[in-house]
């Protein structure tokens, strides 16, 4: 099943990037909303990050719920950051 997915990652934990799937079914909408989530945040939070992006990717349904699990293969990528 492929879903929009926002990606953050952030300098100070490159460890842990945070994934969010995104309640959206075109690309208008996924970058509307990843945008929306962007300029809601400080401009210290926004410095911090190394990356902030969306893409269209695969995810496991049973875990849809909980984390992101997607392939290596998203596509349709657009770069907030």
């Amino acid at each position: 099943m492929k879903k929009w997915v926002v990606i953050d990652d952030c300098m100070s934990s490159k460890s842990s990037t945070y994934e969010e799937i995104l309640d959206a079914t075109t690309a208008e909408e996924a970058e509307a909303e990843a945008r929306f989530k962007w300029d809601r945040m400080t401009e210290y939070d926004k410095k911090l990050r190394d990356a902030y992006y969306v893409g269209l990717c695969d995810i496991t349904p049973e875990i849809e719920e909980g984390e992101v699990y997607y392939t290596d293969t998203m596509t349709d990528i657009i770069n907030i950051k």
